[in-house]
């Protein structure tokens, strides 16, 4: 496989001990679940939209769903991450191929391959709903990636 820049990084934020990631439904904002609390992402431009900083995650944090409390339009939202649960690895042409510690995206059509990260866990990744956006978030950061 070749290794290109295909998909575009749109941003990298550090997020200490994250722990789950959700997309809010209907929206382009991704919930960002960490020990120091949440945030809201927008995932077209990367730009944090809400912050928390409450570590009580009693009120917001739903273990049985997993789920999340969403800050900036209040309702629950699916979470992917430590607690459980998953993102879409493969959309369209494209799949994710994720190990621990390494996240690829491929172009099954033509085996075109790009890095997306390496060398830290990998606690979730996926593509965002309709497959413009993938997001890979390990212990100490977020990434955001756009399509080509």
């Amino acid at each position: 496989m070749d290794d290109v820049t295909l998909w575009r990084l749109v941003a990298v934020h550090p997020i200490g001990g994250l722990t789950e990631v959700g997309f809010v439904p209907k929206s382009s904002r991704l919930l960002v679940a960490s020990h120091q609390g949440r945030g809201e992402y927008d995932l077209v431009d990367g730009a944090r939209l809400a912050r928390d900083r409450s570590e009580d995650s009693t009120s917001w944090f739903d273990p049985n769903g997993p789920a999340c409390l969403a800050l900036v339009s209040p309702a629950w939202v699916p979470v992917a991450g430590l607690a459980g649960g998953t993102l879409p690895i493969g959309h369209g042409r494209w799949q994710l191929e994720l190990s621990e510690e390494r996240a690829v995206v491929v172009d099954a059509a033509s085996s075109i391959s790009q890095q997306l990260c390496e060398g830290e866990e990998v606690r979730v990744a996926g593509f965002a709903p309709g497959g413009q956006t993938i997001v890979v978030g390990r212990p100490m950061d977020l990434s955001i990636y756009r399509a080509p």
